[in-house]
């Protein structure tokens, strides 16, 4: 399996991130993995020696994407700035009516009647939350990133539009929205009003380089939605990397009987991976569902209701193949009677706004053959894409129905018509049901061999080309196992419990390859070795740091070091024994563990015990060559100490160190941060190579704090739920519910994260109302023009938010009426409104009486 996903993930980088361009023969040895086995590809692969490959780059900027810079204190979010002209939106046929109840994490807990209010609702959420983010992700969807912002360094955002034309993701979601059912259309429509009625509203709010992408459209939504799962998730193996944990025990293994979930996505911490956190409440539709979603969709991704819940996972089905294509004369080779066929071609042309606001443009041909797009435009060997699922445009369907679900039966014929192209699904309810599917659309390939679709496949043969998917019931399913548990950490579905998973046997071999890693060892073992759990002790379980690789090798690291002859390594084993195996804040040892995993060798000089299948969590374990883990080790500690020796603190007497040495036993949170906004707290957490559930991915932070870590992926949204009487829930969001430019709410939950506490989910409105932040009451009557709010609503929402409970009893129709009329001037661009609205009241009552 690491063969397989190294190869893929060498060549969907290569395709993906920004390059200079290609060395030829490395990347010819990597990109034909498995030219060997078809003789009819040597001559092109010879003659791709020829010069050097422009590749495409991935669909975003390679680096975590940097909106505006502007400190957050400088414009604070309730402050409005001077009105903008922005063309309002087309007047909208509907009628929402909703109230929003902001709580002190800026989380929105919306109160409507309909579907459409509901989803307006949400819209409008989204624009408050992370306008100036949703804004770009949706114009990069639209394929005109270089007409909005410029070509971008390296020409990433031409790229980007390249590809999305190549994808012809707007042309999909243009089908997909043609070819909705009318309440889901309404619904789409409604979201849409939502985001262009706030942002015409508070236009100030916005930043002024986002503006230009509105008003938005059902299209917009769809094409993002199609960008984020499809050619985020779907093709993009290395998401595996980043992964996610998921927990569904059942009542026999908890203390009061009742189910437990969680759920713990771990993507990156920024652009179209950003998490958000919502309640989402329409007694029409039945809907009061509490969870997250990526920003830009219209639907909680994952979540919960009084019912069940269920999470998400990345899976390990490979939804996405490479093919090799061999031009002729008038298309490229097929074996069909004519021994060719035609190019599909058309011609676009990109706007790039330069520097100085004027636009050039370019223009160039987008080839597809009855694979896909052709990807890597090559007059040799042109290389084009097959993604599954994108004909499928129910996905919006799907999650509607899941989250209205209210037992097994009707969650799994939500999901059973797999509109969402990926994930795995893990789910328990209250009436004590847990379940996991591997979901998806799943290829049937045509090669029954995981390894062969592990590089570029021939294109020049329909035996090749796969054209339908597995149903629901050919995939595999666990319902209530006896083992009462259910774990999934990016693994294949073969050990989601044990005893009782899936037998891979049961199934083609390409549906999934048959590995586990050791999060996932860990996931499972946390699971099997404790039963009698509350919520809270699953909570502990899910934010226990240990490194899993250090409880497979890390005696015999220890016992090496001591058998050599150096007071060096002599140090390092006295750091190492004490160390607690966790990657704490307070952790000693860690960090040296970690360079030292860093610098071993693991394919070649690894592991003693390779890990076997009959022996799931038990393997791998040992080291292979001491030898080598020593080599390793005085590398390691010498790299400490360079690095550390003037931040290194004094270290407790019982390791005795020299005073030389201290930087071998530095804490794990000197060296780790997490950074957001203006808060920085030292971190607990580590990456996947180490095996540790809580999984926290680092970048070097560079400058002057060099050989530190800044966390950019990793624990995002986390929710631990338990489906008794009364669901309870406890949850945080890292890094904050926004991202907006002068938010209070940007990494306002980041201490939480840093002290492995979660905080009680508000799921009853008098818990809300308790901890209520801000009150807005929408309302839009049918025909009235986007942004233009009914000054009624908006003057009773401010009074609600601003004003004494003994003002606004006060209050008479007269009094209202007068005060209606002086909100119904220019009062937004002169000062903060809600002082204004205050002074105005007040102002209003002393006259009146």
């Amino acid at each position: 399996m690491a063969v397989f996903w190294r190869r893929k993930l060498e060549l969907f980088q290569s395709l993906l991130h920004k390059q200079e361009g290609l060395q030829t023969r490395n990347n010819i040895d990597s990109f034909l993995a498995i030219s060997g086995h078809h003789p009819d590809l040597a001559d092109v692969e010879k003659k791709l020696n020829k010069e050097t490959h422009k590749r495409i780059s991935e669909l975003g900027p390679s680096e975590s994407l940097v909106l505006d810079e502007i400190p957050l204190d400088e414009v604070p979010i309730d402050t409005p700035l001077p009105q903008v002209d922005v063309s309002p939106p087309s007047k909208t046929s509907n009628t929402y009516a909703c109230e929003i109840l902001w709580d002190h994490f800026g989380v929105p807990h919306v109160y409507s009647e309909s579907p459409t209010s509901l989803f307006f609702a949400f819209g409008w959420c989204q624009a408050h939350s992370h306008g100036d983010l949703l804004l770009e992700l949706y114009g990069r969807s639209r394929g005109r990133n270089a007409e909005y912002w410029g070509a971008g360094e390296d020409d990433w955002r031409i790229t980007t539009d390249r590809h999305i034309r190549q994808l012809d993701v707007v042309g999909n979601a243009t089908r997909w929205y043609n070819s909705l059912f009318r309440d889901i259309r309404e619904n789409l429509e409604a979201f849409c009003d939502g985001i262009n009625h706030y942002a015409d509203k508070y236009a100030d709010r916005l930043s002024e380089r986002v503006r230009q992408v509105l008003p938005v459209t059902p299209v917009d939504v769809l094409a993002h939605l199609q960008n984020a799962i499809h050619y985020h998730f779907v093709f993009r193996p290395e998401l595996l990397s980043f992964g996610s944990n998921a927990w569904a025990v059942a009542p026999s293994r908890t203390k009061h009987g009742n189910s437990l979930l969680l759920i713990n996505p771990h993507t990156p911490w920024s652009d179209s991976y950003t998490w958000y956190e919502a309640h989402l409440t329409a007694e029409e539709a039945g809907i009061d569902c509490y969870g997250a979603t990526l920003v830009g969709l219209p639907f909680l991704s994952v979540g919960f209701n009084k019912f069940l819940g269920w999470a998400h996972t990345v899976n390990t089905m490979d939804g996405a193949d490479l093919y090799a294509l061999k031009p002729v004369s008038g298309g490229y080779a097929w074996d069909n009677e004519a021994g060719f066929l035609p190019w599909d071609e058309s011609r676009h042309t990109i706007k790039v706004r330069e520097s100085d606001g004027s636009f050039r443009e370019e223009s160039y041909t987008v080839r597809r053959s009855i694979h896909g797009p052709v990807i890597i435009e090559d007059p040799d060997l042109p290389i084009a894409l097959r993604v599954v699922g994108t004909d499928q445009p129910y996905v919006i369907n799907q999650y509607w129905d899941m989250m209205r679900s209210r037992d097994i039966t009707e969650f799994e014929n939500a999901v059973q018509h797999l509109q969402n192209p990926t994930f795995m699904i893990l789910y328990a309810d209250r009436d004590g049901k847990i379940l996991s599917s591997f979901s998806g659309q799943v290829p049937k390939k045509p090669v029954n061999d995981w390894a062969f679709w592990g590089g570029v496949v021939p294109g020049n043969s329909s035996k090749f080309l796969w054209t339908e998917t597995y149903d629901f019931a050919d995939l595999p399913h666990v319902v209530n196992p006896p083992s009462g548990w259910l774990q999934n950490a990016n693994d294949p579905p073969w050990n989601t419990t044990i005893p009782g998973g899936p037998s891979s046997e049961e199934f083609p071999l390409h549906l999934a390859p048959n590995f586990m890693h050791l999060r996932a060892q860990y996931s499972a073992l946390a699971l099997k070795e404790n039963d009698n759990l509350t919520l809270e002790d699953f909570v502990k379980l899910k934010h226990n740091t240990r490194v899993e690789l250090a409880e497979r090798v890390l005696e015999d690291l220890i016992v090496a070091a001591r058998n050599v002859n150096s007071p060096l390594l002599k140090s390092a084993a006295n750091v190492l024994e004490n160390w607690d195996r966790r990657v704490e804040s307070h952790s000693r040892g860690a960090v040296l563990f970690k360079r030292w995993a860093q610098l071993m060798p693991w394919d070649s000089d690894g592991f003693a015990v390779p890990w076997d299948p009959n022996r799931p969590l038990e393997t791998p374990k040992g080291l292979r060559s001491p030898e080598v883990a020593m080599v390793a080790l005085e590398s390691a500690s010498l790299d400490l100490i360079n690095t550390y020796k003037d931040i290194a603190d004094t270290c407790p007497k019982s390791l005795d160190l020299e005073e030389p040495h201290y930087a071998l036993a530095i804490k794990w949170g000197t060296v780790h941060r997490l950074r957001v906004g203006s808060f920085d707290h030292p971190a607990s957490g580590g990456g996947e190579n180490l095996g540790v559930f809580r999984t926290i991915e680092f970048r070097p932070i560079g400058g002057d704090n060099a050989g530190r870590f800044e966390a950019v992926s990793g624990e995002c949204f986390v929710a631990a739920i338990e489906f008794g009487d009364r669901v309870r829930a406890k949850v945080v969001l890292g890094y904050g519910n926004s991202s907006q430019r002068g938010s209070k709410h940007v990494g306002d939950q980041l201490a939480l994260l840093a002290a492995n506490q979660l905080r009680d989910a508000l799921l009853t409105r008098a818990d809300v109302e308790a901890n209520l932040q801000h009150r807005e009451v929408l309302s839009l009557n049918a025909g009235q023009s986007a942004g233009k709010a009914n000054v009624q609503d908006m003057f009773v929402s401010a009074l609600l938010s601003h004003l004494s409970s003994s003002d606004l009893l006060s209050l008479n129709e007269e009094e209202r009426d007068c005060m209606i009329a002086i909100l119904s001037g220019e009062v937004r661009t002169n000062s903060d409104i809600h002082e204004l609205l205050r002074d105005c009241a007040l102002e209003t009552l002393s006259e009146l009486s």
